[in-house]
């Protein structure tokens, strides 16, 4: 028994040193977290209890002179107060003897009687824990351990913050288990070899429930056809084939079959024709950290040069839009202007001439025409001329020098030239010539934009 606790705990004072307000960090005092996974072994008992027996032990392996334990410096954590039930507490009636015949002659013997009841009860008890090797941390070594933080955990040269930084394991990755150091336990991960703080890691069973709850694994089918089966087994119906080089996802696992789901089915096959492998992260240097560090800080200013550049494009052509925009409103308001001196002009059906006559689709070709500009000749080919901007015909939308179009019995059969303030000019009837008028004497159909 001594041989099994002194590699773990050296230094036995006194037995106040380990208790604490929180009972989960009773075991943390003792053995630090290596300890958890082993007592956690036997459920009919407490993990904070076992650890309470292992520091009896260690008083009575460890100080002769000091082995009683008053039951009423640990009655709290058993939730009793009266010292005759309180071994029955922890693992029920005992029979003293029997106890006596089970703890080492050579270690309790001289001073058995001395001890109080309820301490031989507990020290029965780690006695038949040490028999189930609960307290070894040997047991742990190549297992992993799984970093549970909300970013990452620093790894260090030594058990101490006084050593420096050799990397970060960062949240939800693993390293090997090598030995615990008191608080510490010393892990090898990735390239890093070091000390993490116990407190920040998880062990044994409960690193395995995380890696498998965080980390998916995969399966490749290394054979040329096989089964994806409804069991495990072959005298399960068969419920697809898969050939060799495709992969998926593995759900669970027996000794021989795997649960997977592949290309949305789910089905059993044999482990025997797969290879399964699981994507692990782990630990990075300080150097890999630093290289890690530098390449996110040039991809962060190449991703920034981009998006100034990508920025800097848009407003030049935003710039060059609203310029381009400005330039064609003026043409458009001198276009407009143009075409109001020919106010009182005749129409002439057929016509293009501003000053002897024109019809409402040749009076706005000729005002454009003089600027360069040749529109289709007839008012309904203007209006479905997919080479102009459609224009929702109201105020809020015209400019000076788009076509306003009229219809009857929705075909189009007129069209005026907006000038602004609500008004076209029109060459309207041979009665009345060409006009100014407002833009909506006749609901408008439609308008298009040839600038």
């Amino acid at each position: 028994i001594d041989r099994t606790f002194y590699p773990c705990y050296n230094n036995v004072t006194i037995f106040n040193n380990f208790v604490t307000n929180s009972k989960e960090n009773v075991r943390r005092n003792i053995f630090g977290m290596g300890i958890k996974e082993r007592m956690n072994k036997n459920r009919t008992i407490k993990k904070y209890q076992k650890a309470v027996c292992a520091a009896v032990l260690c008083m009575v392996a460890g100080m002769a002179g000091q082995h009683t334990v008053q039951a009423a410096e640990w009655n709290d954590i058993y939730y009793t107060k009266d010292k005759e039930i309180f071994a029955q507490n922890i693992i029920g009636p005992l029979d003293p003897d029997a106890m006596h015949t089970l703890l080492p002659d050579h270690l309790l013997k001289p001073f058995f009687a001395q001890i109080p009841k309820e301490t031989r009860a507990v020290m029965y008890l780690v006695d038949e824990a040490e028999n189930l090797s609960l307290f070894h941390t040997e047991d742990l070594r190549g297992t992993y351990v799984y970093a549970n933080v909300q970013n990452y955990v620093n790894v260090r040269k030594g058990p101490s913050t006084e050593y420096e930084c050799v990397g970060k394991l960062h949240a939800d990755a693993v390293a090997e288990f090598i030995q615990t150091e008191g608080d510490w336990t010393l892990i090898s991960s990735g390239s890093v070899t070091g000390y993490i703080k116990s407190e920040y890691l998880l062990f044994g069973e409960e690193a395995e429930q995380a890696i498998r709850a965080n980390y998916k694994k995969e399966f490749v089918v290394t054979c040329n056809i096989l089964n994806l089966r409804a069991g495990e087994g072959t005298d399960f119906d068969i419920l697809g084939k898969l050939q060799n080089g495709m992969k998926g996802e593995v759900l669970s696992e027996s000794e021989e079959w795997a649960k997977v789901k592949i290309n949305g089915a789910v089905g059993y096959v044999s482990k025997e024709f797969i290879r399964i492998t699981c994507e692990l992260n782990y630990a990075v240097s300080a150097e890999e950290e630093a290289a890690r560090e530098a390449e996110l800080k040039a991809q962060a200013e190449a991703e920034a040069a981009r998006k100034a550049k990508e920025k800097a494009a848009a407003e030049a052509a935003a710039q060059k839009q609203r310029e381009e925009a400005a330039q064609k409103l003026a043409l458009g308001t001198e276009i407009a202007q143009y075409a109001i001196q020919f106010e009182g002009n005749p129409y002439v059906w057929g016509g293009t001439s501003l000053t002897d006559g024109a019809d409402c689709s040749g009076f706005v070709y000729a005002v454009y025409r003089d600027f360069g500009y040749m529109l289709v000749r007839s008012s309904r080919d203007q209006a479905s001329c997919n080479a102009y901007q459609s224009i929702t015909p109201n105020t809020a939308n015209l400019q000076p020098g788009d076509l306003v179009f009229y219809a009857s019995g929705g075909v189009v059969d007129h069209v005026a030239l907006y000038i602004g303030n609500g008004k076209v000019i029109q060459a309207s009837t041979p009665k009345d010539g060409i006009v100014i008028s407002k833009f909506n004497y006749r609901t408008p159909h439609s308008a298009k934009r040839v600038l």
